[in-house]
């Protein structure tokens, strides 16, 4: 018989917020190592002249775009940084 004093510990893995890739931007909002990738990203894409905002005429095809989030590990699978 088990006695008050034992303490169980569960098997599962406890998930940190930071660290799951997030699927949806609702859920990215909340975290600023998220919101920050994103924030850099958008830098970069500015300052590469990666792309330019143009009028939109009914004959043009418009290209979607996703945000896709991404941890890059260290080898020991510590978190090296976020990716957005």
């Amino acid at each position: 018989m088990a006695s008050a004093a034992m303490v169980v510990t569960p098997i599962y893995r406890v998930i940190s917020p930071l660290n799951y890739e997030p699927i949806a931007l609702s859920d990215v909002k909340r975290y600023k190592a998220w919101y920050g990738s994103m924030r850099d990203k958008i830098q970069a894409l500015h300052s590469n002249d990666t792309w330019s905002l143009v009028l939109f005429h009914h004959s043009m095809n418009v290209v979607g775009s996703r945000w896709v989030y991404k941890i890059k590990r260290h080898l020991d699978d510590s978190i090296e940084r976020y990716r957005a």
